[in-house]
């Protein structure tokens, strides 16, 4: 990265001067440079920059993702964008004294791919902004591609009746979740509540939006795993949660077409 900027900030600097914009810092430069470093290649992408008062880092990891799952990557580059667009803008104004916690405001964004399964391809992404308050604000993304109908796709794409199918998905979520209030001894318990649980898996339109078909490369998918940002089903300190759905209990509602990418789909 150091040689990288070393060959691009006197080009920088030139374009500067060609356009009569004021001279700039080595870590303004790279904050300035961020668009074009994030798509030069795979890796973080660190940036630095500051406002008068409030100085801030932007870590960015580029989306893993071959060149044949192009809609894939295009999917997270633009969410990608969209975060650290929102960070930018929440930014405080000069005259707002540094972050309390003595560190810089943060944007932290990585990527977590998911073994293929069904022909399913998936990207998780997450991670944290940190402009003001006790903790940083996570957030978690999944970016779902089907590469044998080459689009990407929501989970209600799949069924036939989504509403019946997403409704029982989330009966079993929570039956999952509530069963982890009264783990036995030696497995870990959910420290939450029946309340938060229910109302964090009720069914409705955006209920299901972060979800990962399971499995091993080249077979049928074995499991729905099902993914809960903090705060939806439990505390801020419990983290994220995730249950795996067993085909079984939405094989009925699956499209002819994506029956044989799940393991017991036909049943």
């Amino acid at each position: 990265m150091n040689a990288f900027m070393a060959v691009l900030s006197p080009i920088f600097r030139i374009a500067c001067a060609s356009f009569a914009l004021p001279a700039r810092s080595p870590r303004m430069t790279r904050w300035l440079l961020l668009p074009l470093l994030t798509m030069a290649g795979p890796g973080n992408v660190l940036a630095a920059g500051s406002t008068r008062a409030a100085p801030y880092t932007l870590d960015i990891a580029t989306p893993p993702v071959f060149a044949r799952l192009s809609p894939l990557r295009q999917a997270a580059i633009g969410w990608s964008d969209d975060m650290r667009a929102r960070f930018l803008h929440a930014l405080p104004a000069a005259d707002i004294q540094p972050p309390p916690h003595g560190g810089p405001w943060q944007l932290h964004l990585e990527y977590t791919p998911v073994i293929a399964a069904g022909g399913f391809s998936t990207l998780i992404g997450k991670g944290y902004s940190w402009t003001g308050g006790a903790h940083p604000v996570p957030f978690i993304k999944t970016l779902n591609y089907d590469s044998r109908r080459h689009r990407m796709f929501a989970l209600a794409d799949m069924f036939s009746q989504p509403e019946p199918a997403i409704a029982a998905i989330c009966l079993e979520a929570r039956r999952q979740l509530l069963a982890r209030l009264q783990a036995p001894a030696g497995q870990t318990r959910l420290d939450s509540d029946p309340t938060m649980i229910e109302q964090g898996t009720r069914p409705g339109p955006h209920a299901l939006d972060l979800f990962a078909p399971m499995g091993s490369a080249g077979k049928p998918a074995r499991a729905l795993r099902i993914l809960f940002p903090s705060y939806a089903v439990a505390p801020y300190v419990a983290g994220p949660q995730q249950v795996d759905i067993s085909p079984q209990v939405f094989a009925r509602w699956l499209k002819p077409e994506y029956r044989n990418r799940f393991q017991g789909g036909r049943s």
